[in-house]
């Protein structure tokens, strides 16, 4: 069956990807971080937080509150601004002034765009608000996002670990390091940073759920749930780590526990399909067939053209015995996702069963103009046009199918047996 794994951060369909505040510093927080922090998709809870605990450098002025309401602040970020104690910096800088202007009408500028999801044009806001103050980690970090949005990777890595080393203590950009890195497969890199990110800021349920899914990608399943677990501890509701823990035991076996996690998901998130999907994936892997079928008519509710949800609620049926409503649902599966050999396939296999050959064959067919190096859809193509009668295409199948995988003792002996004129 076929089971979504889920997200490096939040679910980003649902929620935006979210920070806890940068480390505890005893520097105020200036103009630039705040709204830098909103743009980079921190909530307005958590920017509050931040500015609430280390107060502002500055006393804001009406047309910076409005380029925080036009970046997505809410009341409860403009009251902690319009409230904040004001602290001078640990040191001045006395044209600090009037480059912080010019980066905060850089960075309004980039907050209209990105409504519009201009991004390349973001991209150059971000890049001259960075060449304006190149020692602010924020502004390296927001290049660094919208460079990885436009897969500009390697060059969204060298903004991150600029903001590393302006700032080593930095919880968020060790994060946003270690994100970048586990998108290039560099797993080993990334957990070093997340890892990092973890000792500045130990309390982030968001960074355990990170981790852990990036152990999980590199095999450590173990290590992931107690990364998981972490972050639940920490935020109890946390959808995402549920999620991630479901799919980890899952992995493990642990079908019972994963239907937990993800019956926690649907009951935070309930409209979420994917957790439908997965739940659906879990209860028929324990065995509750009826309810796994339920589960993936919840989740086609949600998303009717989700390939896999029709997938996966076909093969239920078909175990249930239902091959006509599975051949429907294999149809759809086929017609939503026609790149996707194994829906072919596995259709094919059904119609066998159903005693459709002319069908199977079709589907075999198309499996192999997407794999043509696919043994075992050679095989069973063999035996659908055996089925047909057609024994010279069976037999070009069969040695086809022995050819890619001539260590098969079954299949090369068929083959063998076909080739001295014999039935099968």
């Amino acid at each position: 069956m076929k089971l979504l794994v889920g997200g490096l951060l939040l679910f980003a369909s649902i929620l935006r990807p979210a920070f806890l505040p940068v480390a505890v510093a005893e520097e105020p927080l200036d103009r630039i971080e705040v709204l830098g922090q909103l743009l980079g998709g921190s909530p307005s809870q958590f920017v509050a937080y931040g500015v609430a605990r280390r107060g502002m450098t500055s006393k804001p002025d009406k047309e910076y509150l409005e380029v925080l309401k036009k970046a997505g602040a809410q009341q409860v970020l403009l009251k902690a601004v319009r409230s904040a104690r004001r602290r001078k910096p640990v040191s001045e800088d006395p044209q600090a002034a009037m480059r912080e202007r010019s980066v905060i009408e850089h960075l309004s500028r980039a907050s209209e765009l990105l409504q519009k999801e201009q991004f390349a044009e973001v991209e150059g806001e971000y890049r001259a608000a960075a060449e304006a103050f190149p020692d602010k980690p924020i502004l390296h970090e927001l290049l660094g996002e919208v460079l990885r949005k436009l897969g500009k990777t390697d060059s969204a890595l060298a903004e991150f670990r600029e903001s590393v080393r302006l700032s080593p203590d930095r919880s968020r950009a060790h994060f946003l390091l270690g994100s970048a890195l586990s998108s290039v497969r560099d797993q080993d890199g990334a957990i070093e940073e997340l890892r990092i990110a973890l000792r500045l800021r130990p309390e982030s349920a968001i960074m355990h759920n990170s981790l852990g899914l990036v152990l999980f990608r590199k095999g450590d399943v173990d290590a992931a749930i107690a990364e998981y677990r972490e972050a639940i501890r920490l935020w109890p509701d946390f959808a995402a780590a549920h999620f991630n823990f479901g799919n980890a035991l899952y992995a493990k076996g642990d079908f019972e526990g994963a239907v937990a996690r993800y019956r926690a998901v649907r009951r935070l998130v309930p409209d979420y399909a994917e957790v439908h999907n997965n739940l659906g994936t879990a209860l028929a892997a324990w065995g509750d067939l009826d309810a796994a079928i339920g589960a993936f008519r919840a989740a086609l509710e949600q998303n009717p053209e989700d390939s896999r949800a029709h997938f996966n609620l076909a093969i239920v049926l078909q175990k249930k015995g239902d091959l006509s409503a599975a051949v429907g649902e294999f149809r759809v599966a086929a017609q939503l996702n026609p790149a996707d050999a194994e829906i072919h396939f596995t259709f094919g296999n059904t119609l066998v069963e159903r005693g459709d050959p002319d069908g199977a064959v079709a589907e075999y067919r198309a499996v192999l103009s997407l794999r043509p190096d696919y043994a075992d859809a050679h095989y069973n193509l063999g035996y659908a046009l055996l089925l047909k009668g057609d024994r010279e295409g069976a037999v070009r199948e069969f040695r086809a199918s022995c050819e890619l995988a001539p260590k098969n003792a079954d299949k090369t002996e068929v083959c063998r047996t076909l080739m001295k004129g014999a039935k099968p």
